[in-house]
């Protein structure tokens, strides 16, 4: 597999995982990419700060002259500077930033998304009927006579988070911990791109969606980082799935995880309690099943080892709540 290679992912059926390879050169097209400028100090500074003292108590901050105040701050935040690339690696500067809403829809689906982690958080059924009222809508709704679409799930209770290990690091690298750009968006795509130090590296999440269909295309592309992170990388997702039926302990007698190895036939966990298996990779999907939808995580290529779990959960308001950890290659290390 060439380092142009591009693993894709794609959500089906619903709402819908998966990913793929697909061999597309990217040709970078950036503006506004913000990085953390590294501020250096010179070694006379250093003599300045020491002959004050390196670490003042917050005692003796009115001690010191408004020379001395600038390099012990210019200090601090190259202090905080490495802190940062400690934990995050190349990834660093894009720890920091501002949380912001997108969405994109056809006439099936709605997909909301935070550029923290550049995830899905929340998936809407918009299929109109022929009185042009939502064709899904929850129990309570159709008792209510409200128009509200069925959600699949929400931002509280979901995670979908892809986990790098910096090449220099042991600690996993989260994406769910940073601040995607938005460098593309038309009413079918976005795409976002988390900078790993300079504008052409990065890691890019690109979601789009095609009309009439339930499903959401989800290619990820490390562009130029593949020798800045470890070969494998582990795709995390979870959510709680949510009820929509006049009673939810009904729900739940048919709710679980399902999943499908390539050449068998499909399997799953147990439905009426607590489970979970470790599964050992070749898998063409994996999917959340709810009563009516199902949230599936499909592969063309095949998913890698992977641990599901599904428990059962209490109340009105939820069935079970789903979790994966699905491992698969990042680019050019296959």
């Amino acid at each position: 597999m060439d380092k142009n290679t591009t693993t894709g992912l794609i959500l089906i059926g619903a709402v819908v995982l998966a990913f793929m390879f697909l061999n597309q050169p990217q040709e970078p097209s950036v503006t506004n990419s913000p990085l953390t400028e590294v501020k250096e100090i010179s070694s006379s500074d250093s003599e300045v700060i020491n002959s004050t003292n390196t670490t003042p108590q917050e005692s003796s901050f009115n001690d010191l002259d408004s020379s001395d105040m600038i390099i012990y701050q210019k200090l601090k935040e190259q202090q905080e500077q490495e802190d940062l690339i400690e934990r995050y690696g190349v990834f660093f500067g894009s720890v920091s930033g501002q949380e912001e809403n997108y969405s994109i829809e056809n006439n099936k689906i709605k997909l909301s998304f935070s550029n923290k982690g550049a995830r899905i958080i929340n998936a809407e059924m918009v299929e109109l009927d022929d009185n042009g009222l939502f064709k899904y809508r929850t129990y309570q709704d159709f008792i209510n006579n409200e128009n509200h679409p069925i959600s699949l799930f929400e931002e509280e209770t979901s995670t979908m988070s892809l986990s790098l290990v910096d090449a220099e690091k042991v600690v996993p690298i989260e994406s769910e911990d940073l601040f995607f750009n938005l460098v593309k968006q038309n009413d079918s795509l976005l795409v976002f791109r988390a900078f790993a130090g300079s504008e052409d590296k990065y890691l890019e999440f690109s979601y789009s969606l095609s009309e009439g269909k339930y499903d959401v295309d989800f290619e990820i592309n490390y562009h130029n980082i593949e020798n800045d992170i470890k070969s494998d990388v582990d795709l995390k997702w979870s959510m709680n799935g949510l009820s929509t039926e006049k009673i939810a302990s009904d729900e739940r007698i048919i709710t679980t995880i399902m999943y499908r190895n390539f050449g068998n036939s499909r399997d799953y966990l147990s439905e009426t309690s607590d489970d979970e298996e470790v599964l050992d990779g070749n898998l063409n999907w994996i999917a959340y099943k709810q009563k009516f939808f199902s949230c599936i995580l499909l592969s063309e290529d095949g998913i890698g080892k992977s641990k599901v779990s599904c428990k059962v959960l209490e109340g009105d308001r939820y069935t079970d709540s789903y979790a994966s950890k699905s491992s698969i290659p990042s680019l050019g290390k296959v």
